[in-house]
């Protein structure tokens, strides 16, 4: 076993809420070489900590600070006070409870936006049942009796697909002109690199054309436990050498990037964001999950917001446009 002691690393917090790992291996007194030595103890360690973290992530000022003083208080004078396993496990138990107003585990996820909105609490309970490891930037969680059902798109092939993503491509607004791109485009649409799809969206209770185009993306790689921000961008470094045939073997496990575009030229001259459109009861809604990728990220900060839900009107007048209206955020609590 070769774990971070949560909670005996609380002891090593500075006023600024910052932790430093300990391994197993140089556990030292008593009640640390319990922990290790019980795999269902030190389970409840580490979710005492994602509480403690999760919980500390929202207080600020004076009210962090006595927060910080509290927990190192249970630690000396409770915790550290156990002579066995078993005090310990009901010690952590209560700590638990304490924290979160449950036992642990926590689940995935709760809502920090969309409270009591019927399509927020259907996501929420459909995230709640996906197991931690499922959970990717790229694709959608299994659906399967939950009342969502993906939006249905067509691949459209051969020279149609590049007609249209000669659109695609300048209603996204790159400045670089499509000419000078044309001919690696159409390479890699004949690679199956990028494709190309048309789908229906029920928008206003009226049904709206779109494009959606997918491509593989460094972006939908989840770096393991680590420094996230050297991980990622190490595997971004990576991904650059990587042959586009790499790059979509990848994407067989990994998922795709998808980007959207309304097919309506005078409503909308600008994407309809990347995601996953689903259909729930008598609308479309666009599911982001792009900062999972940054799920495994233990750095203490409040923007643990990693799950988006966005619905979609139409402005009505001169400049007639699609306008996104973000109405679930979801925040992860691991």
């Amino acid at each position: 076993m070769n774990k971070v002691i949560y909670g005996v690393t609380l002891l090593l917090l500075s006023s600024h809420g910052m932790a430093a790992g300990f391994d197993c291996q140089k556990a030292a007194t008593k009640v640390e070489k319990l922990i290790c030595s019980d795999s269902a103890l030190s389970q409840l360690d580490e979710d005492m900590g994602i509480a403690y973290r999760n919980k500390r992530a929202s207080l600020y000022g004076v009210k962090r600070q006595q927060y910080l003083v509290k927990q190192r208080n249970w630690l000396k004078q409770v915790r550290n006070k156990c002579e066995a396993v078993a005090c310990l496990k009901k010690v952590y138990q209560a700590r638990i409870w304490e924290i979160n107003g449950q036992k642990a585990p926590l689940p995935n996820f709760r809502i920090t936006k969309g409270q009591g909105y019927t399509v927020c609490e259907a996501f929420l309970k459909v995230l709640n049942r996906t197991p931690r490891e499922e959970l990717k930037a790229c694709g959608l969680p299994n659906l399967t009796g939950s009342g969502f059902k993906p939006v249905e798109f067509t691949e459209v092939l051969a020279d149609k697909a590049l007609q249209m993503d000669k659109k695609y491509y300048e209603l996204i607004n790159y400045r670089v002109p499509y000419e000078t791109v044309e001919a690696q485009r159409i390479s890699r649409y004949q690679s199956g690199f990028y494709r190309i799809y048309t789908g229906v969206l029920t928008i206003d209770g009226k049904r709206e054309p779109v494009i959606q185009v997918t491509q593989p993306s460094s972006g939908c790689y989840t770096p393991p436990k680590g420094e996230y921000f050297s991980l990622a961008n190490a595997f971004k470094d990576d991904w650059k050498t990587f042959s586009d045939e790499k790059k979509l073997n990848f994407s067989k496990s990994a998922g795709v990037f998808k980007g959207h575009v309304s097919t309506d030229m005078n409503l909308n001259t600008r994407s309809l964001d990347s995601g996953e459109f689903v259909q729930f009861n008598d609308g479309s809604y666009l599911i982001d999950m792009f900062s999972l990728r940054r799920k495994n990220l233990n750095k203490d900060w409040t923007g643990k917001n990693r799950v988006f839900l966005y619905e979609f009107d139409r402005k009505t007048g001169t400049n007639s446009r699609f306008e996104s209206k973000k109405r679930c955020d979801y925040w992860y609590n691991y």
